[in-house]
């Protein structure tokens, strides 16, 4: 009788461990759960940072190739002005001569 009783013990105390031992993956896998949410959503909110900084990088880029171009057309100008001027240093002297 006290070898039932003891077995009987023994299994109780093993199904209460047991349901203690569920009762702690459950909340464990609760807990993963959330992170698994938070991480999917950092996820996405990083994807689309990107796609901002790559669209932002590419309107960068054009921008500076339009100020390159602006640079050459300036500077094209300047050499054209600075000829102009020469040529019309270069007149007034002659004149004064």
């Amino acid at each position: 009788m006290f070898a039932v009783l003891n077995s009987a013990t023994a299994l109780r105390h093993a199904m209460e461990h047991a349901a203690a031992q569920r009762d702690r993956v459950a909340a464990t896998l609760a807990k993963l759960d959330v992170e698994t949410d938070d991480l999917r959503r950092e996820t996405e909110t990083a994807g689309a940072d990107l796609e901002s900084a790559r669209e932002a990088l590419l309107r960068g880029r054009s921008a500076l190739e339009g100020c390159a171009v602006e640079i050459a057309t300036r500077e094209s100008e300047l050499v054209a002005a600075r000829a102009r001027q020469e040529s019309r240093a270069r007149a007034l002297r002659e004149r004064e001569q």
